[in-house]
């Protein structure tokens, strides 16, 4: 069956076509710099963002709820040092050609971090690697895809086309495949996630933002968050391996990988090993973020979706309201595996 495609008005089209276009400009002139240039370059654009009333306040609540330890003071400067964070995030992947060539020095991967990443392929069953929008992401993908190994990532299709393409292109370069949701006839990333599984190939997953689509509340930072939940149900049913990778920035210069392997539940009840499995990739994405805040995008609305029995709640008691303003949460279930096509990484 087909996906229905509502059509694009003209403007709208119109719109993104310029956008795209001035992003290329933008990136095919920073892509000419020396990388020291183009980070400087990224993190002065993206300090201004600091500067924008309606991206601090949000990032700043949200601090609040995951650091109430901290005084307003010292999450104004997580804050601060996040748009820095970005800045250096995106002088790096324009520069991304002019790294690749001495991307193993760049990227530090241990040799026990390879170990286990390789360990984990080489047992031909599969490998789910669950990451999240900690650090530059964006090389850790590259590195890894360069090692030699088949693999992909997972991400929802965008908007525009054109933006889908440029990315798509980045990415393959980089040695991996992509998974787009939302691309192509109904299941069919979910099929192609499953297809790569049983060739033997690494799947990679970013599980830290809330999403549409089915899925889980899980404890983030002492507050739950509905987290997609597919990789959860995949491990389940495909019985691959699951490890989590991260990439940290050095403060000398460059980054370092770690790599985790993950204990996959089998006591047989499905649907509570998949709640224990999404919490211990949570848990996971929470500790390397806790190692440095300002590599996380705070502005996010992480726990934008709040669990029916807290909005009943806060409907009871208004004076227990939270920090956030309650939503609509949607279907907490993920019995219709499928569905984890609508959820995933970006």
């Amino acid at each position: 069956m087909q996906t229905t495609i509502k059509p694009v008005p003209l403007h709208k089209r119109v719109k993104r076509f310029l956008r795209y276009c001035l992003l290329r400009v933008l990136y095919g002139a920073a892509s000419m710099l020396p990388l020291s240039v183009a980070m400087a370059l990224g993190r002065g654009l993206c300090g201004i963002g600091c500067l924008i009333p309606p991206l601090r306040k949000k990032a700043l609540a949200h601090l609040a709820i995951a650091f109430p330890e901290l005084t307003e003071a010292e999450r104004l400067r997580i804050v601060q040092d996040m748009f820095r964070h970005f800045g250096n995030f995106i002088g790096e992947v324009c520069c991304i050609d002019k790294i690749t060539p001495r991307i193993n020095d760049y990227v530090e991967l241990p040799e026990k971090d390879r170990q286990i990443y390789e360990g984990s392929i080489q047992e031909g069953r599969g490998v789910l690697l669950a990451t999240g929008h900690v650090g530059n992401f964006e090389l850790m993908a590259r590195r890894l895809g360069l090692i030699g190994y088949p693999s992909s990532v997972v991400a929802k299709v965008s908007s525009d086309p054109h933006m889908t393409a440029f990315i798509d292109r980045l990415r393959r370069n980089g040695g991996y495949k992509m998974i787009w949701r939302g691309q192509g006839p109904k299941g069919a990333a979910f099929q192609a996630i499953k297809d790569a599984i049983h060739r033997g190939e690494p799947i990679g997953m970013l599980i830290d933002q809330d999403t549409k689509g089915h899925g889980r509340f899980v404890n983030f930072f002492g507050r739950q968050a509905f987290t997609p939940s597919g990789i959860a149900d995949l491990a389940l049913e495909t019985g691959c391996a699951v490890i989590t990778a991260f990439i940290h920035r050095k403060p000398g210069g460059g980054h370092i990988i770690t790599v985790e392997r993950i204990e996959v539940p089998g006591t047989g009840d499905r649907e509570a090993d998949a709640q224990v499995l999404l919490q211990r990739l949570t848990d996971s994405v929470e500790a390397t973020i806790r190692t440095e805040p300002c590599a996380w995008p705070w502005f996010h609305d992480r726990w934008k979706h709040r669990p029916p029995e807290e909005q009943a709640s806060q409907a009871e008691s208004p004076s227990g309201a939270s920090a956030l303003p309650p939503e609509s949460s949607p279907s907490a279930s993920s019995a219709d595996v499928p569905a984890s096509d609508k959820e995933g990484a970006r």
